[in-house]
């Protein structure tokens, strides 16, 4: 079977075809807006958690110089500065780790939520095949995009590092007459500027980065008229066989309402577009049921067998119009109709001398 054109493309995924999708590990996710943000934000919050940083390093450095025992050199000195340090590390560092962590997962979630899926990982001798693989890293289309979009990334990156380095040009000079804490508190100062203009900019970049990952995978998932066609047919079963089904069931129902038909008390007729066979029992029901109703052959077949079993035929257009609209086979009679059955009943009780009690 040829390759589908992707210009047969036309409609739409739908919901199954998204679901599919996802469940095979794949989702609209742009790893770019991700890393933007998290950089972005860690940023930020380095900033502000950058005093508590310097301080606790103060302490540290303080509690090593100031240590009774710090001129010697033991196997005891040495693993508990060791033990000291780590656990420093870890206390003064933990917080940072954490909100990254955190802030790595919600970034994530919020492009597509929690995907698990084997899929990606199921083994394919596809996979080995060297020249598949080098066809879809040189020529393919997302090849393509993502060289252009590192070229504009790095070209950005690049100006932006310049033109920030160039404005504290005249101040780089003056290093030499400051003291080293001045020096260390400007460079400080010119990195953090430098990270957050590039952070901005990736950023922006990485919405952009998402907007195109939507867009493709909407436009990978689009279907052609044929494959919504089998889907539904998958989904709702073949018409044909479906139809086929539905008559199967119209004819079992019809045979078990023209079985009723005998039973009734009278059949009413407009007199030969429609008929409907009403039965009056106490002990079943407070009022009469329509047992069986119907249009053109279906009513002059329900005409045929009560003439057969001497159901009377009684003629009242505007009672079998009303009835055969309003009450479905099965039901009882409702109550504004109450009248006009029991005027036809009693007729038909007169006649055939039963009398009502």
């Amino acid at each position: 079977m040829p390759a589908q054109d992707k210009s047969s493309k036309t409609e739409q995924p739908t919901t199954k075809r998204l679901r599919d999708s996802r469940l095979k590990g794949q989702v609209a996710r742009s790893i770019e807006l991700s890393s933007s943000l998290v950089f972005l934000c860690s940023l930020i919050f380095f900033y502000f958690y950058l005093p508590t940083i310097l301080l606790q390093i103060l302490d540290f450095i303080k509690h090593i110089f100031l240590h009774p025992d710090s001129s010697l050199v033991t196997p005891e000195y040495v693993n508990y500065y060791f033990n000291f340090s780590i656990t420093t590390f870890i206390k003064t560092l933990m917080p940072y780790f954490i909100f990254v962590l955190i802030f790595t997962l919600i970034v994530n979630y919020s492009q597509g939520g929690f995907v698990i899926s084997g899929e990606p990982l199921r083994f394919k001798l596809t996979k080995l095949n060297p020249i598949e693989g080098f066809s879809k890293v040189i020529f393919s289309k997302r090849a393509l995009v993502e060289l252009v979009k590192n070229i504009i990334k790095i070209s950005i990156v690049g100006y932006v590092g310049y033109a920030t380095i160039m404005d504290y040009n005249p101040k780089i000079i003056l290093l030499a007459d400051q003291t080293p804490w001045q020096i260390i508190h400007f460079l400080g100062k010119m990195a953090l500027v430098l990270s957050f203009k590039i952070g901005v900019l990736l950023f922006i970049m990485a919405i952009l980065d998402y907007m195109y990952q939507r867009y493709e995978y909407k436009t990978n998932l689009k279907m052609t008229k044929t494959e919504v066609k089998d889907e539904y047919k998958e989904l709702e079963g073949n018409p044909q066989i479906k139809s086929k089904r539905m008559g199967m069931m119209i004819d079992v129902f019809r045979r078990r309402m023209m079985a009723e038909v005998p039973k009734a008390d009278v059949v009413i007729t407009n007199p030969t577009f429609l008929a409907i066979a009403v039965r009056y029992d106490l002990e079943k029901a407070p009022a009469p049921i329509v047992v069986a109703k119907g249009a053109r052959l279906v009513a002059e077949k329900i005409r045929e067998i009560a003439k057969k079993h001497e159901v009377p035929i009684v003629e009242n257009k505007l009672v079998a119009r009303l009835l055969y609209t309003s009450v479905e086979v099965g039901h009882q009679i409702p109550e504004k109709f109450y009248k006009a059955i029991a005027e036809i009943l009693a007729y038909i009780y007169k006649l055939k001398n039963k009398g009502i009690k």
